[in-house]
């Protein structure tokens, strides 16, 4: 499970696809309860999602994170330094004339 932005997700193993799939629980239409066995995984989560915003992330692990810095008025820099877009955010320039983070 990953929570973001206050909504929730299932983060599973797709076996057909061999791969990991997002699933949104508000967009869950039905489910179907089998006998259908399976080994859980050990699977960090916190660890998949470590570079990315929110549940968006490439499929390819090859794709490195970019930095990316945002310059904006101190004004609208106290909402950036209050609550933060990602947990890597810093500010790197904080004055009467510009607030500036690098995430």
């Amino acid at each position: 499970m990953k929570e973001f932005n206050h909504r929730w997700y299932l983060v599973g193993e797709d076996i057909e696809k061999q791969t990991i799939r997002i699933f949104g629980l508000d967009r869950v239409l039905s489910l179907d309860i089998t006998n259908r066995k399976f080994e859980p995984a050990i699977f960090d989560v916190a660890a998949y999602f470590y570079h990315c915003f929110g549940i968006i992330r490439p499929d390819e692990e090859t794709v490195k994170p970019a930095r990316v810095v945002l310059s904006m008025t101190p004004f609208k820099g106290r909402y950036f330094k209050s609550l933060p877009l990602h947990l890597t955010q810093e500010v790197l320039i904080d004055n009467e004339q510009e607030t500036g983070v690098g995430l």
